[in-house]
């Protein structure tokens, strides 16, 4: 649904229910390292759907883009130079 209302060129990656487990990319990890189990499996999550909709910008269609999107100082996700 939110698909339909996004601009040509923009892409959308969800999980829908419970956060899995989701692998997080080495670099990303410490940012959540003393944060309860909830959290990192949200923290996770949400950096598991980035990588799926980099993938897909980016036409790799295994939809695993192995970049790691660390956390700014703001909480924000830093985002790969040329993706807003």
């Amino acid at each position: 649904m939110l698909d339909a209302i996004l601009p040509a060129g923009a892409v959308l990656a969800e999980e829908r229910g419970p956060a899995g487990e989701h692998p997080l990319h080495p670099a990303e990890a410490g940012a959540v390292a003393r944060a309860v189990p909830s959290r990192r499996r949200e923290f996770a999550a949400t950096r598991a759907c980035a990588r799926t909709a980099l993938a897909a910008l980016a036409g790799d269609a295994t939809g695993a883009a192995a970049v790691a999107i660390p956390k700014g100082r703001g909480g924000d996700p830093v985002w790969p130079r040329g993706v807003v």
